[in-house]
């Protein structure tokens, strides 16, 4: 890890309910990214009878987070299709999200 560059500590906090008042439910630590400069791909994995998966791709890392059970999963799973979500860009605070559907900038096939 760069030792001045690397932003140790993501977390993804998790909510539930309408997208206006949804409630907290979770906080899942994602792997520490050990580069520096933010940029952060979200990827929504699902297959037929189980759980969402989020796949989280920053430069360094890959951080699969089972959604329902709100923890960090060691890989994916087989079985799963992967649909990209959108990213979160910039090199500092605060980070822009930029949905799918607005000229992405995140590989699809990493």
């Amino acid at each position: 890890m760069h030792p001045f560059l690397a932003e140790y500590y993501y977390r993804l906090r998790l909510f539930t309910g309408r997208p206006r008042d949804g409630q907290y439910w979770g906080t899942v630590d994602l792997r520490p990214n050990g580069g520096g400069r933010t940029w952060l791909c979200l990827y929504l994995l699902t297959a037929p009878n189980r759980g969402p998966l989020l796949e989280v791709d920053d430069r360094m890392e890959i951080s699969v987070v089972d959604l329902a059970a709100r923890r960090l999963m060691p890989a994916i799973p087989e079985g799963y299709e992967r649909v990209f979500v959108g990213e979160f860009v910039e090199e500092s605070y605060p980070l822009r999200f930029v949905p799918s559907r607005i000229e992405p900038a995140c590989p699809r096939n990493r």
